[in-house]
């Protein structure tokens, strides 16, 4: 075969390979523009996180059937987190008013301040018109088939409340006597009560004059007893399972 047939044959054979092609092409065109709209939307991922949904606010990108990209937003969440009701709002939640607490009512000098707990009778031969030196006798006797087993007793500053042990120590909280405030009186004594534990006798010397030390915080304290300068003995009754206090007053004559 000479050259220039040879040329024309691949000439033909191109030409032929492109027909096909662009047939192809044009179908294919064709297919699409009679179909079912643009391509499904499609969404790039945010960076730094996974492809999944929309997000509220976030560009979408959609694709056209010739190819063509458009550029719109995404629509708002509709979904909202509730709002958390305030403590007034709760239902069945009727907050009473808050109130400044009231002050707890002092007694009156010449009452003692008995714990009605406590199941001990105490009875104190003299409380008033005392003199330097002057014992008090007491006697404790358990009720409601109970026991006493020991009463200590010291001499406190008036109008002090001893609900506590801390209370009762002289320099923990400086309520009470360290000292004896005469020769002739008495700061602290104990007696232990003997089987069946069924009574208690504690004869106390009250005195005059003034217990001055330091608190173990550092404060100064300083109790005065005698005329016009009421104080109280406090007594501290051991029961089973605790103990309570008993506070008489002493006025001295």
């Amino acid at each position: 075969m000479s050259s220039g047939r040879r040329s024309a044959v691949l000439i033909g054979a191109v030409l032929a390979l492109l027909l096909v092609v662009v047939a192809a092409v044009a179908i294919s065109r064709s297919g699409t523009s009679d179909g079912a709209g643009p391509t499904p939307t499609t969404e790039a991922a945010a960076p730094g996180r996974a492809g999944g949904s929309v997000q509220p606010g976030q560009p979408i990108t959609t694709l056209g059937s010739d190819g063509s990209s458009t550029v719109v937003s995404s629509p708002a969440d509709a979904t909202t987190a509730p709002t958390a009701p305030t403590a007034s709002s709760v239902p069945g939640d009727d907050a009473a008013p808050t109130t400044a607490p009231r002050p707890e009512p002092t007694a009156a000098p010449d009452v003692p301040r008995t714990p009605v707990s406590l199941p001990v009778a105490v009875t104190v031969s003299a409380s008033s018109g005392l003199r330097d030196g002057q014992t008090v006798n007491i006697h404790a006797v358990p009720t409601g088939g109970s026991q006493v087993f020991g009463v200590e007793a010291r001499i406190c500053a008036a109008g002090r409340t001893i609900d506590f042990d801390a209370d009762f120590r002289p320099t923990q909280t400086g309520n009470c006597i360290v000292n004896p405030l005469s020769a002739t009186s008495d700061a602290h004594l104990t007696v232990a009560a003997a089987p069946p534990y069924q009574s208690v006798d504690v004869a106390f010397r009250v005195g005059t004059g003034t217990s001055r030390y330091t608190t173990q915080s550092g404060e100064p304290v300083a109790i005065t007893c005698g005329p016009g300068n009421p104080c109280q003995l406090v007594l501290k009754l051991q029961i089973p399972n605790g103990f309570g206090f008993q506070a008489y007053p002493l006025n001295y004559g």
